[in-house]
C-alpha cells in the first residue's frame, strides 16, 4: 500500500510558492500548461488547506493502477480523503465522488469531464516575478535578470551559475531526440512561421517525418509551449515561446529584439487573457489599440509610426519622447503604471 502521507510530505518539503494573480477555488479543477510553469506547485500549495490531501503522479513508476484505485476507495469510505491531486492525469480508473479534485495535464484534454473548471497555467509575468523580491533589488536590475533567465518560477531560487544549465535540462527532458527541431524553431522567434517552412529547412539536415513534425508543433501549441498568432490582413502566423529567454540558453546568437518582442507579447497576453491578439504591420493589435515592441526604437521608424499610426503605444526598454507618440518603458507597461 502506498504511503500517501509520506509522498505528500516529500513533495511539499521545501516547496516555494510564488505569488500569482490567481488561485484555485474549491471544487473540481483541471490545470494544464507547458512544463515548469507552476501547475503542480499551485495545486500542492492549495492542498495545505486540507486535512487529508492525496497526491498521485501517474508517471511515478512505483504506481500500480489497480491497487491505487482500491486504496483510494478505502480512504474515501473511511472519510480520509478530502482533496485528490492527480499529476500527469489520464483516465485509468473512475475518480472518487468527492468535492475537491485537481487534475493536471500538459495540454487541454477532451477526456476531462465537463464538471471540471479548466485553467491554463503559464509562467510568471514580470509583476509576479518582482513580487518575490525580498532584498529590494532595483527594478532595472530585476528586469535585466528577467530578460536573461526568463519567467520560469523555479529559476528564481536557482543559483545564478545553474540557471542556464537548468533551462537546458528542462528542454532536454521535454524534447529528448527532437532537440534539433527546437533549435531550428528558435530562429523563428517573433518571426513569420509555418510548419511546412520548418519541414523544408529541417529535411536538408536530418531525417524527419512530415506527419510527426506537424503533430509535434500542434502538441506544443496546445500545451502553450509556443503560440502562433494570426496576422490581421495577411495569411501569416508569428511564433512566440512561453519562455522568451530560451535563446540565451540554447542559441549561439540570441536576437535581443526578437526576445524583447516575445516578452512584450507574453505581458499583453497575461494582462488580457480573454482577448485575441493579432499582428499587423509588425505591431500587436488588441481590440482598438496598436502596440509596438521596440527595444531601442530609432527615429526613422518612429517617424513612420507617427505618420501612419499616431495613436500607437510603443513599448521600449527605456521611456522616451517623440512627437505625440506614447513611448513606455517596459517596467511601467508591465506594472500597468500608465
Amino acid at each position: 500500500m502506498q504511503d500517501f502521507k509520506s509522498i505528500f510530505i516529500q513533495k511539499t518539503q521545501g516547496l516555494t510558492i510564488f505569488p500569482r494573480r490567481f488561485g484555485i477555488k474549491e471544487g473540481k479543477t483541471h490545470l494544464y500548461g507547458p512544463p515548469k510553469s507552476g501547475k503542480t506547485s499551485l495545486a500542492l500549495h492549495f492542498a495545505k488547506n486540507f486535512k487529508y490531501p492525496i497526491y498521485i503522479d501517474y508517471q511515478d513508476p512505483r504506481n500500480n493502477i489497480e491497487s491505487l484505485s482500491q486504496e483510494l476507495l478505502k480512504f474515501f469510505l473511511e472519510k480520509k480523503l478530502d482533496l485528490l491531486i492527480i499529476d500527469n492525469y489520464v483516465p485509468k480508473f473512475n475518480l472518487p465522488n468527492i468535492k475537491n479534485i485537481i487534475l493536471i495535464t500538459p495540454s487541454p484534454a477532451t477526456y476531462i469531464q465537463n464538471n471540471f473548471h479548466s485553467k491554463q497555467i503559464l509562467p510568471l509575468s514580470f509583476e509576479e516575478y518582482i513580487s518575490v523580491n525580498k532584498e529590494q533589488i532595483p527594478l532595472n536590475q530585476l528586469l535585466n535578470t528577467f530578460i536573461k533567465t526568463g519567467n520560469l518560477p523555479e529559476l528564481i531560487t536557482t543559483p545564478e551559475y545553474q540557471k542556464i544549465s537548468r533551462i537546458q535540462e528542462i528542454t532536454q527532458l521535454i524534447f529528448k531526440d527532437d532537440l534539433p527541431i527546437l533549435y531550428a524553431l528558435l530562429s523563428y522567434q517573433s518571426h513569420t512561421f509555418s510548419t511546412n517552412q520548418l519541414y523544408i529547412q529541417l529535411k536538408k539536415h536530418i531525417k524527419i517525418s512530415k506527419d510527426k513534425l506537424y503533430a509535434l508543433i500542434s502538441d506544443l501549441e496546445l500545451q502553450g509551449f509556443l503560440t502562433l498568432i494570426n496576422d490581421k490582413k495577411q495569411n501569416n502566423k508569428t511564433l512566440y515561446f512561453y519562455n522568451f529567454a530560451l535563446p540565451y540558453a540554447l542559441s549561439p546568437s540570441p536576437n535581443f529584439q526578437a526576445i524583447f518582442e516575445n516578452m512584450v507579447f507574453l505581458e499583453l497576453k497575461s494582462q488580457n487573457p480573454h482577448e485575441t491578439i493579432f499582428k499587423e504591420n509588425n505591431s500587436f493589435i488588441l481590440q482598438n489599440s496598436r502596440f509596438y515592441a521596440l527595444a531601442f526604437p530609432n527615429p526613422s521608424l518612429l517617424e513612420k509610426i507617427a505618420k501612419n499610426f499616431p495613436s500607437s503605444i510603443i513599448i521600449a526598454i527605456n521611456q522616451a519622447e517623440y512627437k505625440n507618440l506614447q513611448i513606455l518603458d517596459f517596467i511601467s507597461f508591465a506594472l500597468r503604471e500608465f
